[in-house]
């Protein structure tokens, strides 16, 4: 029998958007792209977008138009977060620099980023972890001050705001990204876009190296497993296949560039006004469950900077050991509780030979990669499910366990 398993993290889909990605692929929707990048200007305030087949594909190209007047280009990193950064350094052939992250904020620490900038990286790279903002303002002027340009990756940041303002509108450049699990979805997909006019040739640069794709049938026939299978009643049957290493991070190789495809761009276009709907809930749950978390010992939530509103793509949450024994186990896990990343990438396999400093010490990097874990709050939350979690959080409020 297969127990009902939550997945992890959700993007709206419907019958309709995947319909029309199957018919891009016979007659592709040229107005589907159109409205897409109109989108994505509006809300953003974007002078210039361009669409790519992912969000790797789009922060490789940042960092390469960023790094392309140095004759040994180096970029700074955070030494935690998604392997695809990692990806995007390699696919850009560049040096980096790392640094290390706060666990109580998951933005940058200071004196590590100081560190890291006085080594005069063309670019730096700040990532907004499962919808929680940096306190970007001061970390901008910091950059700015050292004359580092910014590229924001804003690919979990759906739904999320700082200053009243939707992350993604900050940096001389901004990633987004439209994969399976990032809130917006059209299967796949990523974006390049500036709201300064000094980005602007950034972009430009950028987009002689986008190859033009034409099909997308792999990531459409995902896109439709994902509506397909993407309810808790089903969800258990993908996720208890382990070829499939649903749930699991794995590093991909770089690819190069390419546009985004007409049937993810197809699917995009209709399940945008839906996944804004969706950012309310999540933010919805993620307060109900928060209220469980502040309550513990052996847990704690991350604070958001004063000026922020969370998205919440997920609910990411600091687990003393006794709490990330019960984290880990098969109940939790049918309840899409899920580890965050499980290992920093300064000890990555493969990429720690292109980081100037893989031996510094990364406590934080490390601390969050091994006690870090993310708690669902998407609409596929019952109300039973969230009662769930509720108690499965509240199980360590006390030292007794009561």
């Amino acid at each position: 029998m297969i127990l009902r398993t939550q997945p992890p993290v959700y993007s709206p889909l419907s019958l309709g958007s995947v319909v029309a990605g199957w018919k891009a692929l016979v007659l592709p929707d040229r107005e589907a792209t159109a409205m897409v990048r109109n989108l994505i200007a509006a809300k953003f305030g974007a002078r210039d977008v361009l669409l790519t087949d992912s969000g790797t594909a789009a922060l490789t190209l940042a960092i390469r138009a960023l790094c392309r007047s140095r004759p040994k280009p180096l970029v700074a990193l955070p030494a935690y977060g998604c392997y695809d950064i990692a990806t995007a350094a390699e696919g850009a052939d560049v040096e980096v620099v790392l640094y290390d992250l706060d666990p109580r904020t998951l933005g940058p620490d200071a004196g590590s980023l100081i560190a890291a900038l006085e080594q005069r990286p063309a670019a730096v790279v700040l990532a907004h972890l499962y919808g929680i903002p940096i306190d970007i303002d001061p970390v901008v002027e910091l950059c700015g001050r050292y004359g580092v340009s910014v590229i924001e990756d804003a690919a979990q940041g759906h739904g999320a705001q700082y200053g009243g303002v939707p992350l993604g509108a900050f940096g001389a450049v901004a990633v987004l990204s439209f994969g399976r699990g990032k809130g917006v979805t059209g299967g796949s997909g990523g974006a390049l876009l500036t709201t300064q006019r000094s980005g602007r040739e950034l972009v430009q640069h950028a987009t002689p190296q986008v190859a033009v794709r034409h099909r997308g049938v792999r990531h459409l026939v995902g896109a439709t497993a994902q509506w397909v299978l993407g309810s808790p009643s089903v969800y258990g049957i993908p996720a208890s296949l382990p070829f499939l290493r649903l749930g699991e991070t794995i590093y991909r190789d770089p690819a190069p560039p390419a546009s985004i495809t007409p049937t993810a761009a197809a699917v995009l276009s209709r399940t945008w006004a839906a996944a804004e709907r969706e950012s309310v809930c999540r933010k919805q749950n993620a307060r109900q469950l928060l209220q469980s978390v502040e309550q513990s010992q052996w847990m704690d939530s991350i604070a958001p900077p004063p000026r922020a509103e969370p998205g919440y793509l997920r609910l990411p949450i600091i687990a003393e050991q006794r709490a990330v024994v019960a984290l880990a186990s098969a109940q939790a896990r049918r309840l899409g509780v899920m580890p965050g990343y499980p290992t920093a990438l300064a000890d990555l396999t493969g990429f720690r030979s292109r980081c100037r400093n893989q031996s510094a010490d990364f406590a934080g990097a490390r601390t969050l990669a091994a006690r870090l874990f993310t708690v669902p709050t998407h609409s596929r939350l019952t109300d039973r499910d969230v009662a769930r979690l509720q108690v499965l959080l509240s199980n360590f409020a006390t030292d007794d366990g009561a």
